[in-house]
């Protein structure tokens, strides 16, 4: 198998796995703990945990509480769909550059071939002194 069918080949695999994903968001979800206060002091205790969901909108720095278990479950899961695209972006941009490279590099080297092996026409072969 070739290079450029190796790399056309990765190219799809990255692409089916692309649509294998059905749901991300962009964020991350933390963990918070808060002191217990007594009689207006703080004490060593905590009081948690309250996931939060944190992303950026603009310049903005937005952030929403998750208040059940299948928020915090779909947001982890958004978290990780989103790490996995953005791995696979990557992937398929490297892919799809040295994919064009190397039929770049190909194209070339069939040119050199095509260019070595043309005929000698008939003043080329005389003022070489080999004559028919």
């Amino acid at each position: 198998m070739t290079r450029i069918q190796q790399l056309k080949d990765r190219r799809k695999e990255v692409l089916a796995e692309l649509a294998t994903i059905r749901s991300l968001r962009k964020g991350n979800l933390n963990e918070q703990w808060f002191p217990v206060v007594r009689n207006g002091k703080r004490t060593k205790q905590l009081r948690g945990p309250y996931f939060v969901w944190t992303r950026k909108v603009g310049s903005k720095t937005v952030s929403e509480r998750l208040k059940d278990e299948q928020q915090i479950v779909l947001a982890r899961q958004d978290a990780a769909n989103y790490r996995k695209f953005r791995e696979l972006c990557g992937e398929l941009e490297r892919v799809i550059a040295e994919l064009g490279e190397t039929e770049r590099e190909d194209d070339a080297a069939q040119e050199a071939v095509k260019k070595g092996l043309k005929s000698r026409s008939k003043k080329t072969l005389k003022s070489n002194g080999s004559s028919k």
